[in-house]
């Protein structure tokens, strides 16, 4: 599951902002720690004093460590206590909803959802144990040990599952959800197409390229999409790069070189907002990582621009179903026909949508296709092992009764 997770969903539990880059003059209006802090986190919110949050997130801390002489019962397995085994689902459930409101904004009923599961928390290990301690009758307990059914468990483990995805669903913000797409990159054991990365990098250099740049790809960079050297070559001395000093301890600027980064458009964030009515375009290297929804939250942009009466805009904007707060400075960037394809496939607004998004996503992850490769072979050797382990296992213990 951990090679999984490296291998094929490496940002499942990340944020998009990890990859916009820090300003200091900026604060994010939510900031949230890592979601294994989470559960602590949402404790440390709960109390309105900040001495008695700190106090409270660090006894939550204390309470694991003394667990040992708050649970004494002589049983300690929990199959064989009835009580305690549910309320250890209970708790499961309750440190589930502490992640999930850590991660939400402290007001309204996150606030008193964050508080109750809190009280909960400390009310199970320090009431509920030392009083099952006492009172809760234990199942009589076998004289050998077995191998426990699985089935059990695996449907225990479905139901906080679902108990999970109802809380995350009920817990979606009412803003539109782009829709999904289908990606030649998306599956485990996707690979990018690469028709569509020269056509979707025709598109950024021939549209997006004027306003956006691209700074963590160099143009060696676009061999990953079928160019020859000698294009790349070509490509790259189309560009100017400023560089030096030279002997003269002057800034010059010469053709690019393959091993050159792409330059952005505009010297410096000032002069790209006095360009673009004060509004800063971002980078586009990451862009498909540093948005929730990814890939299909930049299709979806793409290709929301819409007419709305009812929406009042301010001069330069414009209105789009998926942006947040749905004003944009950028102006609709694709029209019909607006690319001529080098291959002849038909420039529509979708089809050039898809085809930079796909671009974009390659150039947020060039190294991806490598890493599904790796982690295919890792999980392949991990399987083989474990394999061998658990024959060993059974050849150590053969004959031995249980």
């Amino acid at each position: 599951i951990y090679a999984f997770i490296v291998f094929f969903m490496p940002n499942f539990f990340g944020e998009p902002d990890n990859y916009i880059q820090a300003n200091p003059l900026v604060t994010p209006p939510h900031i949230v720690p890592e979601w294994y802090f989470l559960p602590f986190y949402a404790i440390l919110r709960s109390i309105p004093s900040k001495l008695g949050g700190v106090l409270a997130m660090f006894g939550a801390v204390f309470t694991l460590m003394v667990l040992p002489w708050l649970d004494r019962h002589p049983v300690r397995s929990a199959r064989y206590r009835p009580i305690f085994s549910k309320l250890f689902w209970v708790l499961v459930i309750n440190i589930i909803t502490l992640g999930w409101i850590g991660a939400k904004p402290p007001e309204g009923a996150y606030l008193w959802i964050g508080r109750a599961a809190t009280a909960y928390y400390f009310i199970h290990f320090w009431v509920f144990c030392p009083l099952l301690d006492r009172f809760e009758t234990a199942k009589s307990v076998p004289e050998e040990i077995v191998l426990p059914e699985p089935f059990g468990t695996i449907q225990k483990i479905a139901s906080v599952a679902a108990i999970l995805i109802t809380i995350t669903t009920l817990s979606a913000e009412h803003a539109p959800i782009p829709p999904k797409q289908n990606w030649s990159f998306a599956s485990p054991t996707g690979t990018f197409d690469r028709a569509a990365l020269q056509r979707g990098f025709q598109v950024y250099k021939q549209v997006c390229s004027a306003c956006h740049g691209i700074k963590y790809i160099s143009f060696r960079h676009l061999a990953a999409l079928g160019l020859t050297e000698a294009e790349i070559k070509v490509l790259a001395s189309q560009y100017q790069i400023k560089d030096g000093p030279n002997d003269a301890g002057d800034m010059f600027e010469r053709p690019g070189r393959p091993s050159d980064y792409f330059p952005n458009p505009y010297a410096n964030n000032k002069q790209a907002r006095a360009a673009n009515n004060g509004s800063l375009p971002p980078d586009l290297s990451l862009i498909i990582k540093a948005r929730e929804h990814a890939a299909n939250y930049v299709y979806a942009l793409l290709t929301g621009f819409k007419e709305n009466p009812n929406f009042k805009l301010s001069p330069g904007q414009y209105y789009n179903e998926y942006f947040p707060g749905h004003a944009i400075s950028m102006a609709p960037p694709l029209s019909e026909g607006l690319v001529t394809y080098n291959d002849g496939t038909n420039a529509t607004v979708d089809q050039m949508a898809h085809d930079v998004t796909t671009f974009l996503a390659w150039a947020s992850e060039p190294e991806m296709e490598q890493r599904k490769r790796l982690g295919l072979k890792v999980i392949l050797y991990l399987l083989v092992m474990t394999g061998l382990f658990y024959a060993t296992m059974r050849r150590i213990w053969k004959g031995v009764r249980k």
